[in-house]
């Protein structure tokens, strides 16, 4: 009975397909990679790992039939997204153009930051500045109107913006005022509250964890 049991188990061996004739349409490595825009060391390591429907070769050399080998990812590897449903509109928004001047050395580090020119068109968090230093720090998710409005009762020279998803404004904003403490602020704003920012109200170490977020991480060329 023992006999009888063992032998229906599983046995812990890999079925592998020999055939006496070459198999036709056959890829490279690279060949394979062009056609499913896949990096090449990814296919590789699948294949090793013997998930990847592959043809082996002296051990060393591997090649595939690309139908194979789409059928295998669509099944096991592809996850379709089919987008969500647009509330509030939506609209194409045109990157700001590269920064010209250099910026602030305070926010000078900090990384996607773009200088505004006379025209602006992307949500964010903005830094007036005047000479080298920031001077004011606001947000808009329609910076040029709002930049335009600044001029009639703010000193600077230049802007910079540093584009952020509309639903983390208040937040980066807050975190920016806080940690900079620019002039033009007001020594109130950076204790008081807005139904619209409950993160407005936050410690200076909250506050200089998000700005450090935002900052690149590699050293400052001063030249």
């Amino acid at each position: 009975m023992a006999d009888t049991e063992q032998a229906l188990k599983p046995l812990p061996y890999k079925v592998e397909h020999n055939t006496n004739s070459y198999p036709q349409g056959l890829l490279t490595l690279d060949q394979l990679s062009e056609k499913i825009h896949f990096p090449v060391d990814r296919i590789l390591e699948l294949a090793q790992s013997e998930f990847l429907p592959s043809y082996c070769f002296d051990k060393t050399i591997y090649k595939f039939r690309l139908q194979e080998v789409k059928d295998w990812l669509a099944e096991n590897m592809m996850v379709m997204t089919r987008g969500k449903m647009v509330k509030h509109g939506f609209k194409i928004i045109p990157p700001c153009p590269p920064v010209d001047d250099r910026p602030p050395m305070s926010v000078c580090d900090v990384v996607g930051l773009s200088q505004i020119p006379d025209y602006s068109y992307q949500p964010g968090v903005y830094f007036l500045c005047k000479n080298n230093e920031v001077v004011y720090v606001g947000q808009s998710v329609s910076i040029h109107g709002r930049i335009q409005s600044h001029k009639n009762n703010k000193k600077f020279d230049r802007v910079y913006l540093l584009p952020i998803p509309e639903s983390e404004l208040n937040q980066i904003e807050s975190a920016f005022i806080h940690h900079l403490k620019p002039p033009l602020n007001g020594h109130n704003k950076y204790s008081c509250s807005k139904k619209s920012a409950p993160n407005l109200k936050m410690t200076e170490e909250e506050a200089k964890s998000i700005v450090l977020s935002c900052r690149n991480s590699e050293p400052l060329d001063d030249t």
